[in-house]
């Protein structure tokens, strides 16, 4: 189970939330502090134009960066000094960690919502590892009734199954010889000397 869930296993690495706790940890102990900027959550504007006029709108960047960012650009045609063009941007803002606003996977969820999903995807990592391990788990409540089943029936004690040496291959028996008090203690016997009987 914990091969399986390492983010190197994972069909697509960006989308790995543990790969992102640990490479957002990493920066913030080993690189530098992590750049807290602002990301433009919700960008819905509405244009309002002259009878007999067309808007474009054009996206660009949503992660603030010096404190500024290309949001959007609207190309107004025909277009005529001292034309009045209105906008709402109608815009949302999220806090926004630099480095995490470059994931093509985590950029398109809102801020909030990543971390409500990370600590969804924690718990249910710790309740599968402490009931499969226990039986039961602070957080048994996101575990499937099969999942328990499985991971009660792997908990199950079992009968040990005795194993089946290969019977040994016994050699011609070698008659006894006469011997002495000394060699049976060990005086003679080099590695260790003498020993108790």
């Amino acid at each position: 189970m914990l091969e399986i869930m390492q983010p190197y296993n994972s069909p697509d690495p960006d989308a790995n939330y543990l790969g992102w706790i640990n490479r957002l940890a990493r920066i913030d102990r080993h690189r530098r502090l992590s750049v807290v900027t602002a990301y433009m959550a919700e960008v819905q504007p509405v244009v309002q134009v002259p009878e007999g006029c067309t808007s474009t709108l054009e996206f660009g960047e949503r992660v603030f960066r010096d404190g500024s960012a290309d949001i959007a650009r609207i190309t107004i045609s025909p277009w005529q000094d001292g034309m009045i063009v209105r906008a709402n941007p109608r815009a949302g803002i999220d806090p926004e960690l630099a480095d995490w606003a470059k994931s093509p996977f985590w950029q398109r969820i809102r801020f909030s919502e990543r971390f409500t999903m990370m600590q969804l995807f924690v718990r249910a990592e710790i309740a599968a590892y402490e009931y499969d391990c226990t039986g039961a788990s602070r957080f048994d409540h996101v575990l499937t009734d099969k999942w328990k089943a499985e991971s009660d029936a792997r908990r199950r004690p079992r009968r040990i199954q005795a194993v089946h040496e290969v019977a040994p291959t016994w050699r011609p028996p070698v008659p006894g010889a006469p011997s002495t008090w000394e060699r049976f203690e060990g005086h003679d016997f080099p590695p260790h000397g003498p020993g108790a009987a």
